[in-house]
């Protein structure tokens, strides 16, 4: 696809919660995928990982499918399924430890 002339490429994009923050930044011919994670270990401290991914268009539009199909599955789980912590419980979990 291409942009029209004199548009301008939106900065980052930014998604976070409790335990994560994504931004996505697009470029010429990529995309960078930036991946922040927060988790408590088994000693009870917060641990802080990060990745950075540059996808190439393909790349990026493989990962928009895996995640609508990743989303798909979400929305048809069992409400019965646990996921892993839940909103408030990981809240608990960061006013505890912190």
């Amino acid at each position: 696809m291409s942009r029209p002339t004199g548009s301008t490429v939106p900065g980052p994009l930014v998604v976070a919660d409790t335990f994560g923050r994504v931004q996505i930044a697009p470029a010429d011919g990529s995309v960078t995928v930036d991946i922040q994670g927060r988790h408590y270990g088994t000693d009870a401290r917060l641990h802080i990982d990060h990745g950075v991914a540059r996808l190439s268009i393909p790349q990026a539009i493989r990962l928009r499918h895996l995640l609508d199909t990743a989303i798909e599955a979400a929305l048809d789980a069992p409400p019965h399924q646990p996921g892993l912590w839940s909103q408030v419980t990981a809240r608990f979990a960061a006013g505890r430890f912190a």
